[in-house]
Protein backbone atom coordinates (compact mmCIF):
# COMPACT_ATOMS: atom_id res chain seq x y z
CA UNK A 1 0.00 0.00 0.00
CA UNK A 2 1.19 3.47 -0.83
CA UNK A 3 0.06 6.68 0.83
CA UNK A 4 0.41 10.28 -0.23
CA UNK A 5 -0.42 13.57 1.43
CA UNK A 6 -1.99 15.58 -1.39
CA UNK A 7 -2.18 19.02 0.20
CA UNK A 8 -1.71 18.80 3.96
CA UNK A 9 -2.31 16.33 6.78
CA UNK A 10 -6.04 16.88 6.31
CA UNK A 11 -6.02 15.22 2.89
CA UNK A 12 -4.51 11.78 2.30
CA UNK A 13 -4.70 9.30 -0.55
CA UNK A 14 -4.06 5.59 -0.03
CA UNK A 15 -3.43 3.11 -2.83
CA UNK A 16 -3.92 -0.48 -1.74
CA UNK A 17 -2.31 -3.46 -3.46
CA UNK A 18 -4.88 -5.98 -2.19
CA UNK A 19 -7.58 -7.42 -4.46
CA UNK A 20 -10.95 -5.99 -3.38
CA UNK A 21 -13.00 -7.57 -6.18
CA UNK A 22 -14.53 -10.01 -3.69
CA UNK A 23 -16.47 -7.12 -2.16
CA UNK A 24 -18.37 -6.26 -5.33
CA UNK A 25 -21.00 -8.93 -4.69
CA UNK A 26 -22.29 -6.97 -1.72
CA UNK A 27 -23.10 -3.99 -3.92
CA UNK A 28 -25.33 -6.17 -6.09
CA UNK A 29 -27.74 -6.48 -3.16
CA UNK A 30 -28.23 -2.75 -2.56
CA UNK A 31 -31.72 -1.34 -3.13
CA UNK A 32 -32.43 1.98 -4.80
CA UNK A 33 -32.01 5.06 -2.61
CA UNK A 34 -35.58 6.43 -2.38
CA UNK A 35 -34.41 9.88 -1.28
CA UNK A 36 -32.54 10.75 -4.48
CA UNK A 37 -34.65 11.40 -7.61
CA UNK A 38 -33.90 9.31 -10.69
CA UNK A 39 -33.59 5.82 -9.17
CA UNK A 40 -29.92 5.65 -10.15
CA UNK A 41 -28.31 5.52 -6.72
CA UNK A 42 -28.27 2.49 -4.41
CA UNK A 43 -27.45 2.87 -0.73
CA UNK A 44 -26.82 0.71 2.33
CA UNK A 45 -25.60 1.76 5.77
CA UNK A 46 -24.52 0.40 9.15
CA UNK A 47 -22.88 1.95 12.20
CA UNK A 48 -20.09 0.23 14.11
CA UNK A 49 -18.28 0.89 17.36
CA UNK A 50 -14.51 0.60 17.17
CA UNK A 51 -13.96 -1.84 20.04
CA UNK A 52 -10.48 -3.20 19.32
CA UNK A 53 -7.93 -3.19 16.54
CA UNK A 54 -9.53 -5.02 13.62
CA UNK A 55 -12.77 -5.55 15.58
CA UNK A 56 -16.00 -3.58 15.18
CA UNK A 57 -19.30 -3.97 17.02
CA UNK A 58 -22.47 -3.30 15.03
CA UNK A 59 -24.75 -0.72 16.62
CA UNK A 60 -28.54 -0.52 16.67
CA UNK A 61 -29.85 0.52 13.27
CA UNK A 62 -31.65 3.87 13.22
CA UNK A 63 -32.48 6.66 10.83
CA UNK A 64 -30.00 9.35 9.79
CA UNK A 65 -30.66 13.06 9.60
CA UNK A 66 -28.96 16.07 8.00
CA UNK A 67 -30.41 19.55 7.90
CA UNK A 68 -31.36 20.99 4.53
CA UNK A 69 -28.45 23.42 4.64
CA UNK A 70 -26.01 20.50 4.78
CA UNK A 71 -27.95 18.41 2.25
CA UNK A 72 -30.26 20.42 -0.03
CA UNK A 73 -31.45 17.26 -1.82
CA UNK A 74 -32.36 14.98 1.09
CA UNK A 75 -31.92 17.19 4.14
CA UNK A 76 -34.59 17.97 6.68
CA UNK A 77 -36.04 14.46 6.63
CA UNK A 78 -35.40 11.25 8.51
CA UNK A 79 -33.78 8.80 6.12
CA UNK A 80 -33.77 5.07 6.72
CA UNK A 81 -31.46 2.80 4.73
CA UNK A 82 -31.12 -0.99 4.74
CA UNK A 83 -28.49 -2.58 6.95
CA UNK A 84 -25.41 -3.82 5.13
CA UNK A 85 -24.82 -7.59 5.01
CA UNK A 86 -23.51 -8.94 8.33
CA UNK A 87 -20.89 -10.98 6.47
CA UNK A 88 -19.30 -7.86 5.02
CA UNK A 89 -17.62 -6.69 8.22
CA UNK A 90 -15.82 -10.05 8.44
CA UNK A 91 -14.27 -9.72 4.99
CA UNK A 92 -10.47 -9.50 5.49
CA UNK A 93 -9.99 -6.96 2.71
CA UNK A 94 -12.64 -4.61 4.11
CA UNK A 95 -10.98 -4.85 7.51
CA UNK A 96 -7.69 -3.74 5.94
CA UNK A 97 -9.27 -0.61 4.48
CA UNK A 98 -11.34 0.14 7.56
CA UNK A 99 -8.32 -0.25 9.85
CA UNK A 100 -6.32 2.08 7.62
CA UNK A 101 -9.09 4.66 7.89
CA UNK A 102 -9.13 4.34 11.69
CA UNK A 103 -5.34 4.55 11.92
CA UNK A 104 -5.20 7.60 9.68
CA UNK A 105 -7.70 9.60 11.72
CA UNK A 106 -6.32 8.37 15.05
CA UNK A 107 -9.63 6.75 15.94
CA UNK A 108 -10.03 5.82 19.59
CA UNK A 109 -11.63 2.70 21.00
CA UNK A 110 -15.33 3.41 21.43
CA UNK A 111 -15.55 5.75 18.44
CA UNK A 112 -18.53 5.30 16.13
CA UNK A 113 -17.84 4.68 12.45
CA UNK A 114 -20.53 4.70 9.76
CA UNK A 115 -20.05 2.48 6.72
CA UNK A 116 -22.04 3.63 3.70
CA UNK A 117 -22.21 1.54 0.53
CA UNK A 118 -23.04 3.50 -2.61
CA UNK A 119 -23.57 2.26 -6.14
CA UNK A 120 -24.11 5.01 -8.70
CA UNK A 121 -25.62 3.69 -11.95
CA UNK A 122 -25.37 5.63 -15.20
CA UNK A 123 -27.01 5.24 -18.62
CA UNK A 124 -27.27 7.41 -21.72
CA UNK A 125 -30.66 8.57 -20.45
CA UNK A 126 -29.64 9.13 -16.81
CA UNK A 127 -26.27 10.44 -15.67
CA UNK A 128 -25.07 8.97 -12.41
CA UNK A 129 -24.76 11.96 -10.10
CA UNK A 130 -22.39 10.80 -7.40
CA UNK A 131 -23.01 13.93 -5.30
CA UNK A 132 -26.45 15.33 -6.18
CA UNK A 133 -26.21 17.74 -3.24
CA UNK A 134 -23.32 19.58 -4.92
CA UNK A 135 -20.22 20.83 -3.09
CA UNK A 136 -20.78 19.88 0.52
CA UNK A 137 -19.65 18.62 3.88
CA UNK A 138 -21.17 15.54 5.49
CA UNK A 139 -21.42 17.12 8.98
CA UNK A 140 -19.08 14.52 10.50
CA UNK A 141 -15.44 14.69 11.60
CA UNK A 142 -13.66 12.61 8.96
CA UNK A 143 -14.66 11.06 5.64
CA UNK A 144 -13.00 8.21 3.77
CA UNK A 145 -14.08 7.63 0.16
CA UNK A 146 -12.95 4.16 -0.90
CA UNK A 147 -13.47 3.10 -4.52
CA UNK A 148 -14.17 -0.59 -5.14
CA UNK A 149 -15.26 -0.73 -8.77
CA UNK A 150 -15.66 1.42 -11.89
CA UNK A 151 -17.59 -0.65 -14.42
CA UNK A 152 -17.95 0.78 -17.93
CA UNK A 153 -17.80 4.41 -16.79
CA UNK A 154 -15.79 7.55 -17.36
CA UNK A 155 -15.60 10.76 -15.30
CA UNK A 156 -16.64 10.69 -11.64
CA UNK A 157 -13.82 12.98 -10.59
CA UNK A 158 -13.63 13.93 -6.91
CA UNK A 159 -12.90 17.58 -6.08
CA UNK A 160 -11.90 19.08 -2.74
CA UNK A 161 -12.56 22.76 -2.04
CA UNK A 162 -11.79 25.26 0.67
CA UNK A 163 -15.12 27.04 0.09
CA UNK A 164 -18.64 25.76 -0.39
CA UNK A 165 -19.37 28.02 -3.36
CA UNK A 166 -16.44 26.62 -5.32
CA UNK A 167 -15.33 30.15 -6.17
CA UNK A 168 -11.72 29.09 -5.79
CA UNK A 169 -10.24 26.22 -7.82
CA UNK A 170 -10.30 22.82 -6.11
CA UNK A 171 -7.20 21.99 -4.10
CA UNK A 172 -7.47 18.37 -5.27
CA UNK A 173 -8.96 16.81 -8.40
CA UNK A 174 -8.77 13.04 -8.61
CA UNK A 175 -10.64 10.17 -10.21
CA UNK A 176 -10.49 7.47 -7.56
CA UNK A 177 -9.58 4.15 -9.11
CA UNK A 178 -10.49 0.77 -7.58
CA UNK A 179 -8.32 0.22 -4.51
CA UNK A 180 -7.83 3.93 -3.79
CA UNK A 181 -9.13 5.68 -0.69
CA UNK A 182 -9.22 9.42 -0.10
CA UNK A 183 -9.42 10.52 3.55
CA UNK A 184 -10.35 14.09 4.44
CA UNK A 185 -11.09 16.21 7.49
CA UNK A 186 -14.73 17.15 6.98
CA UNK A 187 -14.30 20.23 9.17
CA UNK A 188 -11.61 21.68 6.92
CA UNK A 189 -12.62 21.02 3.31
CA UNK A 190 -15.72 20.57 1.17
CA UNK A 191 -15.99 17.73 -1.34
CA UNK A 192 -17.82 16.92 -4.54
CA UNK A 193 -17.73 14.15 -7.15
CA UNK A 194 -19.00 14.87 -10.63
CA UNK A 195 -21.35 12.55 -12.52
CA UNK A 196 -20.16 9.24 -13.91
CA UNK A 197 -20.89 8.67 -17.60
CA UNK A 198 -21.40 5.32 -19.36
CA UNK A 199 -19.01 3.90 -21.94
CA UNK A 200 -21.68 1.36 -22.92
CA UNK A 201 -25.43 1.10 -22.37
CA UNK A 202 -25.02 1.06 -18.60
CA UNK A 203 -22.20 1.44 -16.11
CA UNK A 204 -21.75 1.95 -12.39
CA UNK A 205 -19.34 3.11 -9.71
CA UNK A 206 -19.13 1.36 -6.33
CA UNK A 207 -17.68 3.10 -3.29
CA UNK A 208 -17.61 2.73 0.45
CA UNK A 209 -17.82 5.92 2.45
CA UNK A 210 -16.46 5.65 5.99
CA UNK A 211 -17.30 8.47 8.40
CA UNK A 212 -16.46 9.42 11.95
CA UNK A 213 -18.72 10.25 13.68
CA UNK A 214 -22.11 8.73 12.98
CA UNK A 215 -25.07 10.43 11.32
CA UNK A 216 -27.44 7.97 12.97
CA UNK A 217 -29.74 9.05 15.79
CA UNK A 218 -27.84 7.06 18.41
Amino acid sequence: MNSKSLASPIINLFKFTEDFSGLTKYFEQLPVDPYVPGNYRHHGLSCFKYTDHNLWEKQAHKYIFQDDKTNPVAGGIKREYPVIDDKLIDEPTLKIALQQFCNSINAQLGDLIDIHMLRTVTTHEQLGKAAPEGIHRDAVNYVGIFCINRHKVTAGETHLYTDKAGARPPVVRKILEPGEMLIIDDNEVFHFTDAVKPTSDEGYRDVFVFTKSTLMSI
